[in-house]
């Protein structure tokens, strides 16, 4: 079974060609970040309140992933608020996503294709080699988002996740994104993992935007 960090993972490639989507790498990265943790939460190993987070159980997931993570989380006394594992895990965004990559190439749902663009630039992508889970994962989100399909705890957390990194547009027709746009947002408010990744990306970028009026003299 897919966790919430694979399906968040496959829903940034692109059907044709296997390149990510253009996703802001701060928003990349957070959103890994909050999957990882809903992941760990729906397993029993980790518990949350507006304030405080909790390790409940060290039992290993079977998950490298979210293993990683839940060791991460517990060795770091740092790691005691939601936001604070938003932050931690953020920062590994790069490795987390590389082993959730090797992992579905290895299930056989990926394909691993290098390349050059140029003739000189390394590039690498992602070819979906069997459709089945991704197409399966798509019809669930659109049934939710379009037909009003009630929700399970994992796939209104994925929702979440796909209303902070804007990826509805690529999910539902251009005719019906309004109307699932709005059916996100009922969705979406309360998810406290969620929220507190949407409270790590809001200032990331308010950083962002403080570099560069700097750099331009402001």
């Amino acid at each position: 079974m897919l966790t919430l960090a694979d399906e968040f993972v496959l829903l940034n490639l692109k059907d044709e060609g296997g390149a990510f989507i253009s996703l802001p790498r701060h928003v990349f990265a957070a959103c890994l970040a909050g999957a990882v943790l809903m992941d760990l939460a729906l397993r029993d190993r980790i518990d949350s309140d507006l304030d405080h987070l909790f390790v409940v159980s060290r039992q290993p997931t079977g998950h490298p992933v979210l293993d990683d993570a839940l060791h991460q989380i517990a060795a770091n006394t740092d790691a005691k608020t939601t936001a604070a594992a938003v932050r931690i895990l953020a920062a590994r965004d790069h490795d987390m996503k590389e082993l959730i990559l090797a992992r579905l190439c290895q299930e056989g749902i990926l394909t691993r294709r290098d390349g050059k663009a140029l003739w000189v630039f390394p590039t690498r992508r992602y070819p979906i080699r069997d459709g089945r889970d991704i197409v399966e994962v798509k019809l669930r989100l659109m049934g939710i988002l379009l037909r009003r399909d009630l929700p399970d705890g994992h796939d209104a957390c994925l929702l979440s996740l796909v209303s902070i990194g804007n990826l509805a547009r690529f999910l539902v027709p251009p005719a019906d994104l309004v109307r699932a746009q709005h059916r996100l947002d009922q969705l979406s408010r309360l998810e406290l993992i969620g929220m507190r990744v949407r409270e790590y990306i809001a200032a990331v970028q308010t950083d962002i935007d403080f570099a560069q009026m700097r750099g331009l003299g402001f």
